[in-house]
């Protein structure tokens, strides 16, 4: 019980008991981090052997379809090295390891070898059923990200090995501004938006897809030139052909035109 935290004052002396500790799926996030629920399908998720305690790769398939996301069919990394903290009626209740706790297994296991969290499912070497979400561990300035793209996209959920660390560098790439803008003069020309403040200033999808360079929206197909007919012009119409006639009153004379 070391390193855990009680659901209330104790008095010195007072029994400790299991009930008396706080548990569930908080306690597994590290600060920073928000437990996500997306919607899981089979085809989407290893074909169902994906465990809590695994760590997932979380890709994002965009068809090129969607007028929110005006752009051409794509898929790339979304979340790297992602935790699963639930997965279908399974999930990771033990809080993790004290700093204590760590080292006491880290002497009792061989150099390299890697604990694994086994559910019940995986005892019996039976999948999971009818799997409709799975939680996430997602640092929180990639929750607007994963929402976003599970509304308008497509995720993919890729297993790892958990001793693999790999992640990609954020700083190679441009940031994506947010949705609000902060009051002008309340932030230096050099700082930026963080943590629950960054949250806080939102993301547009059309950013996400384009990752805020214009040159990245679709452009619009081009339309195929369609054939005309020539117009058939009437003839021109002739004027009437004038008529002069001589009338004679007596000694007048006068010409009239008909």
């Amino acid at each position: 019980m070391l390193g855990r935290t009680t659901l209330m004052a104790l008095t010195p002396g007072t029994p400790l008991f299991e009930q008396q500790l706080l548990s569930g799926l908080a306690l597994q996030l590290e600060p920073g981090q928000r437990a996500l629920a997306i919607a899981i399908r089979e085809q989407m998720a290893a074909g169902h052997h994906v465990r809590p305690g695994d760590f997932v790769d979380v890709y994002f398939t965009l068809d090129g379809k969607s007028d929110q996301a005006p752009v051409d069919a794509q898929t790339r990394l979304l979340l790297a090295r992602s935790r699963v903290l639930a997965y279908g009626s399974g999930s990771v209740e033990r809080p993790p390891m004290s700093a204590v706790q760590r080292q006491a297994q880290q002497d009792k296991e061989s150099a390299g070898s890697s604990l694994r969290r086994a559910s019940a499912a995986d005892q019996t070497g039976q999948r999971p059923e009818n799997v409709q979400s799975a939680v996430l561990a997602v640092p929180l300035d990639d929750v607007e990200r994963l929402t976003l793209a599970e509304k308008f996209g497509q995720l993919t959920l890729a297993l790892r090995n958990p001793d693999d660390l790999s992640v990609p560098d954020p700083k190679l790439f441009a940031a994506l501004p947010g949705a609000l803008q902060p009051v002008a003069g309340r932030l230096r020309k050099d700082q930026a938006l963080e943590g629950a403040d960054r949250a806080f200033a939102g993301l547009r999808m059309q950013d996400l897809a384009t990752g805020a360079d214009a040159r990245n929206i679709r452009k619009p197909a081009a339309q195929p030139m369609t054939a005309f007919a020539p117009a058939v012009r009437p003839p021109p119409q002739r004027a009437p052909r004038e008529r002069t006639v001589e009338l004679h009153n007596g000694a007048a004379v006068q010409m009239v035109n008909y």
